[in-house]
């Protein structure tokens, strides 16, 4: 399982922690952030890089711009919660030339890390099925 470690500001954990925003209002700050030209990569390349990884296996060249978090769920006395995240993947396939889109969604559980203020998303990896596991 792929752990992603999304980090946030203490001013961003104090709103939602003080009820002044939700649960998804938080996470679209947090899971969306760009980078910046400090060489700080930002939170959104990390999502997409997982979001991308369950379907390298297709034998095209998927590509995911963007996401959407649909629902998130948040228990102040556990810090965790769950968040759902909407996403199309664009596949170019280049010997055939031919473009495909499809939607495809997520549901994946947190929890604040309070200490290092961030939000550490328990991403599942991809899992191949065998033909044995289908008996």
């Amino acid at each position: 399982m792929a752990a992603l470690e999304l980090h946030y500001t203490e001013a961003e954990f104090n709103k939602l922690s003080g009820n002044q925003i939700t649960a998804l209002a938080f996470l679209q700050q947090v899971m969306k952030r760009e980078g910046d030209e400090t060489a700080n990569q930002g939170n959104k390349p990390l999502v997409l890089a997982q979001l991308v990884s369950y379907h390298n296996h297709t034998g095209a060249a998927p590509q995911i711009e963007d996401f959407e978090l649909l629902d998130a769920t948040w228990d102040a006395a556990t810090l965790s919660g769950k968040v759902k995240i909407k996403y199309t993947i664009q596949r170019f396939y280049g010997c055939s030339d031919m473009n495909t889109a499809e939607n495809d969604h997520e549901t994946w559980s947190y929890h604040m890390d309070t200490h290092r203020k961030c939000v550490v998303v328990n991403a599942p990896d991809f899992e191949r099925l065998s033909p044995g596991d289908e008996f």
